[in-house]
């Protein structure tokens, strides 16, 4: 089915780049996770991320991932590390370490989260 909407997506990205940029960046980390991604959808992902580059719009998507409470980000990036191992996905699942760990010591991410990261995660996060 992805394959079938990826011109479609690429066209609205272009004409429409604020209406499509959050939900792009909410879907985007699931498709790309995906075993066996159509190389058209793959190659839609890369283009929609090329055209909907934005450092300010990153920063404000960083800032919404910050209201999420920290023990269910951590929850889901946890579940996101075990999905992977099981799958033997390694690199995978070691690039998601990297990142559930950059996440906890993010010093741009505020008090709320370092006081999650030391009360609950301790030596986890190192």
């Amino acid at each position: 089915r992805g394959e079938c909407v990826a011109p479609l997506l690429e066209r609205l990205a272009a004409a429409y780049p604020a209406a499509v940029y959050h939900p792009f960046q909410l879907s985007k980390e699931s498709v790309s996770r995906k075993p066996r991604l159509a190389p058209r959808v793959a190659a839609t992902v890369r283009a929609m991320s090329a055209v909907l580059h934005s450092p300010r719009l990153e920063a404000l998507a960083a800032a919404f991932e910050d209201l999420t409470h920290p023990e269910l980000r951590y929850k889901d990036l946890l579940e996101t590390l075990t999905d992977l191992l099981k799958e033997g996905r390694v690199e995978e699942a070691r690039a998601s370490y990297v990142e559930l760990t950059r996440w906890l010591r993010d010093p741009k991410r505020g008090g709320f989260l370092a006081d999650f990261a030391k009360a609950k995660v301790g030596s986890q996060g190192e």
